[in-house]
């Protein structure tokens, strides 16, 4: 699955829920998509995708880092960070290794995980509210 497959599910998704693209959603280091609501909230999503040839777990820890640089120091809860991957076990493997971080970072950092399966369907995963015990 593509990364430009995953963007475009995404947006669908968010376009859904009611958020529309700011105009400099696809100019933003580390931020593939910019999104907002007429209540004021944003959702600023790092995208990867499948890479043949890259390491999967690099790749993971490549878009992690760029959405987490983009973090505002004045974290705010009009502001959703959301990362984008497709529904594969690989991924589902390097999600669960970013639950065990210790959930009072995981609060802090409150990045959602938006996972796309092959039918463009959009799971959204809030990292920060999961419990060790679901795992």
């Amino acid at each position: 699955m593509s990364e430009e497959f995953v963007q475009k599910a995404i947006i669908k998704w968010l376009k859904s829920k009611g958020y529309r693209l700011t105009k400099d959603t696809y100019k933003l280091f580390g931020i593939d998509i910019k999104a907002y609501n007429l209540m004021g909230k944003y959702y600023f999503v790092e995208c990867r995708g499948e890479a043949e040839r890259e390491d999967g777990y690099l790749n993971f820890c490549a878009g992690l880092g760029q959405l987490i640089l983009r973090i505002n120091k004045d974290i705010k809860r009009w502001r959703n960070y959301g990362f984008g991957l497709p529904d594969t076990k690989h991924f589902e493997r390097q999600y669960k290794k970013f639950l065990s971080l210790p959930s009072k970072l995981r609060r802090t950092l409150r990045i959602c995980f938006l996972f796309v399966n092959e039918k463009g369907e959009v799971k959204e995963d809030k990292s920060w509210s999961v419990c060790k015990n679901k795992l």
